[in-house]
């Protein structure tokens, strides 16, 4: 638990302080959050995924634990249809700097050997990149 923490802390400091620089590559910046939000799934760091995802105000300990669950299920759903989700990379990222928001382009990789492209929205908060 300690490590997400710190992980988490990082990607907040890394968002941080690419937005303070105008020569970083935001698209690069936020690829990269988008892929390890996923990663989390991977991993089973469901707690963290949920982390990733944008609320704007703070949500009750009850939804947030039906957060966690979808995910779960999600995870589950993808093991029995396709031999689990392996892995995660991003394709592309389209940013608009003034609104705040990017659309990532992730490809899913499964243990069958079937890949997915998707589509990940984005949101910059306070300095983090959150999903939508």
């Amino acid at each position: 638990m300690r490590r997400i923490q710190w992980l988490f802390v990082a990607v907040v400091v890394l968002s941080f302080l690419a937005g303070c620089k105008k020569d970083v590559d935001q698209s690069l910046v936020v690829r990269n959050i988008a892929e390890q939000y996923y990663g989390y799934l991977i991993q089973g760091q469901f707690d963290a995924y949920v982390d990733g995802l944008y609320q704007p105000d703070s949500i009750p300990d009850s939804y947030r634990s039906q957060l966690i669950d979808n995910a779960k299920m999600f995870m589950k759903q993808q093991q029995q249809q396709h031999q689990g989700l392996t892995a995660v990379e991003a394709v592309s990222a389209a940013v608009d700097t003034e609104q705040e928001v990017a659309d990532v382009y992730l490809r899913l990789s499964f243990g069958n050997g079937e890949t997915e492209q998707v589509l990940v929205p984005m949101v910059l908060h306070q300095g983090v990149w959150y999903m939508r």
